[in-house]
């Protein structure tokens, strides 16, 4: 069963379809600690618990591009996505914490 995503449909070649998504996971890797270092919410500027939950589900951002890189398969995408899901919610978890505390 192939893996359907926009990706999949728009570029044919798995590789650039990873290439694409790896460089959105970089982007994300940026995004993530970025209230920490702009005042963006005063709840999160230079709260070190957010900074110690956030930096492990950005570092996870990058080992799944990598992973992700290094083999395109419709069966890897499948089990990366499972896991970038869980990275998601173990995000947002950070963040809502970081804004109660």
């Amino acid at each position: 069963m192939p893996v359907e995503s926009v990706l999949w449909h728009v570029v044919s070649p798995p590789r650039v379809a990873a290439t694409v998504s790896s460089a959105l996971y970089l982007v994300v890797f940026l995004l993530d600690p970025l209230p920490f270092f702009v005042q963006i919410h005063g709840g999160l500027y230079y709260d070190l618990l957010f900074l110690v939950l956030i930096l492990p589900v950005s570092l996870m951002y990058i080992f799944i591009s990598r992973l992700l890189l290094n083999n395109p398969s419709p069966e890897n995408v499948l089990f990366l996505r499972s896991r970038t899901l869980t990275v998601m919610q173990i995000g947002s978890v950070a963040y809502l914490v970081g804004f109660i505390v």
